[in-house]
């Protein structure tokens, strides 16, 4: 079929006509173009986070975005929390030897000189010697030593300082260099801040602060810019996999199709091309919902799901690519007893699901370890790792510590499902289910772990 048929079929479908409409609903934001451009999200977020913005939010944006940084990272949540940050200076595409900001947006582009070393968002508070540093990438890459000189331009312009520094992507990705220092955060949490303060239409919960129809239109602006990019509905989803499906040479090469599509159309194939991408991450997301509700607080049900039933504690990472967990039965030995901090979960022992391509792993880790004081300090990880792999009584069979020479994290079991249901959710689900069911043993030899450590105590 001449593409000149394909793409008058693809125009008058009617899915592609409900995408297109939706995709091209009047947004003020989308004329700008906000939601291709980096230093415009960092406008937007520079300006929530400012105190003193005339958002009339005062520092309630602030207070709420630093919480939920270390809701995603356990156990470091810090003493600045309990400060009102009355002094903070927000800078955008910030550079250290000239310590100001770029004021206008006119011929600025990334890539020249003017953009080079800068980062996207720097909050100071000299008053209580903290640093919040942001670095936002909306569909691109860190360069390779960018994250790291930029943590060396911080230490250097701020000695002695507390510092947040965040590596801010749609998903949460992991920073790809300085993992240790930069804290992930992604765009789908700031849409969900927006949404839980706004959820009482002009009214904001926290200390009933009225907003103006402007500003509460802008936010709810933004947050639909935020959903599009984030949070695709699953109708949406579905129709775009099935025009993609169906069209599929087309739209891998729209771009060479010009004289085909009208710009709008083309902005459509763009949307339909880049929703299909993030399929996987979507489907997983969903999927791991489920997977939560279906072995948590489980009063009924078959014996299977009660024996495995789990907890899915606020502290643990979040991430588009991972979904932290650990059986309630093995929480129960270790809950106020052992504790981990600087990981991704607020215990010393965790189970997590990961999607990476087109595999599906469940992996167990030892985490750093943190004994309660008063309990004792007789098992350092170490001693732990060596207890495993003695097994004196054949006990730990199924777990085999690997990585032992990391300084964060040991892995003690892992499972692959190397053909992932990537764009079903449900047999994703059945897959998930499938793979923590077959953890089972090794399961039974971490229950026997904790429990000999809870003894020695």
């Amino acid at each position: 079929m001449e593409i000149k048929e394909v793409s008058n079929r693809i125009k008058t479908e009617l899915d592609f006509i409900d995408i297109n409409n939706k995709i091209h609903q009047f947004n003020p934001l989308k004329v700008l173009g906000v939601e291709e451009r980096e230093i415009r999200h960092s406008k937007i977020l520079a300006w929530l986070l400012d105190a003193e913005g005339n958002h009339n939010l005062g520092n309630i944006f602030l207070k709420e975005f630093i919480k939920r940084i270390y809701l995603n990272h356990p156990n470091e949540m810090p003493l600045i929390l309990d400060t009102n940050l009355d002094d903070l200076i927000i800078k955008t595409e910030w550079n250290n030897k000239t310590d100001k900001t770029v004021q206008t947006l006119e011929n600025f582009t990334e890539e020249n000189e003017l953009g080079k070393d800068r980062i996207d968002i720097v909050a100071v508070s000299s008053k209580h010697k903290f640093v919040l540093i942001i670095e936002n990438k909306i569909n691109a890459k860190a360069a390779s030593g960018q994250l790291k000189r930029y943590k060396e331009m911080i230490l250097s312009k701020y000695p002695s300082y507390s510092y947040l520094p965040i590596f801010l992507t749609i998903l949460g990705d992991l920073a790809p260099e300085e993992e240790s220092w930069y804290k992930t955060f992604s765009h789908q949490d700031i849409y969900l801040i927006l949404k839980d303060l706004l959820k009482k239409e002009l009214t904001i919960k926290f200390n009933q602060i009225s907003l103006q129809n402007k500003i509460m239109n802008f936010i709810s602006d933004y947050m639909d810019v935020l959903e599009e990019l984030t949070f695709p509905s699953e109708d949406t989803v579905n129709k775009c996999l099935k025009i993609y499906k169906e069209n599929k040479d087309v739209i891998d090469n729209y771009e060479s199709h010009l004289d085909f599509f009208t710009s709008s159309e083309l902005k459509t194939l763009e949307v339909i091309r880049n929703t299909v991408k993030a399929l996987p991450f979507i489907t997983f997301q969903i999927a791991s919902e489920q997977f939560k509700l279906k072995f948590t607080n489980v009063v009924s049900g078959n014996h299977s799901q009660i024996m495995n039933e789990i907890i899915t504690d606020e502290r643990f990472y979040k991430s588009g690519k991972e979904f932290w967990f650990l059986p309630a039965a093995v929480h129960y030995q270790i809950d106020n007893k052992l504790l981990s901090n600087k990981w991704k979960s607020p215990f010393p022992i965790a189970y997590f699901f990961q999607l990476k391509n087109s595999t599906l792993s469940l992996n167990v880790e030892l985490g750093p370890i943190d004994i309660k004081e008063g309990l004792g300090t007789k098992y350092s990880r170490e001693k732990i790792i060596q207890l495993i792999k003695e097994n004196p009584n054949g006990e730990f069979d199924a777990i085999n510590p690997t990585r032992a020479g990391t300084k964060k994290w040991v892995k003690i079991f892992s499972i692959n499902e190397e053909k992932a249901e990537i764009n079903n959710q449900n047999e994703l689900l059945k897959q998930m289910t499938d793979l923590y069911l077959k953890s089972n043993e090794a399961g039974k030899a971490i229950f026997s772990l904790v429990c000999d450590l809870n003894s020695d105590y």
